[in-house]
């Protein structure tokens, strides 16, 4: 059995906005030194992230996601906004020259990890 290791000896996780304004900073729209990357953090049936995802949701489908970003989530408006994310990133497949979609070629666009 290996080393007992003390629960107080783990570093403390930094705060959500913290994390998300550091990881976003200056990345996909989000203005450096602002609060966009907790702002525009993944949100919604695709998952819109950063500033330039919710400003092409915006002019695509109308509701000022940008300036209310919970709008992805309000049902009124969840599908409409997912849908037109998953097109914007690419992620719908074009099947003749796609060939058969899988799950990982419709992913890719939206998240490539």
């Amino acid at each position: 059995m290996g080393p007992a290791v003390s629960r107080t000896s783990r570093a403390p996780s930094p705060a959500p906005a913290a994390l998300a304004n550091k990881v976003y900073n200056g990345r996909m729209g989000n203005r450096v030194g602002s609060d966009d990357g907790w702002n525009f953090r993944g949100r919604g049936g695709s998952q819109t992230t950063g500033r330039n995802g919710y400003e092409r949701v915006k002019k695509q489908t109308g509701p000022d996601v940008v300036a209310n970003p919970n709008i992805l989530i309000d049902p009124k408006h969840f599908l409409k906004c997912a849908v037109s994310d998953f097109i914007n990133c690419g992620c719908l497949p074009r099947l003749p020259e796609a060939g058969k979609p899988t799950t990982r070629t419709l992913t890719m666009p939206v998240s490539p990890a």
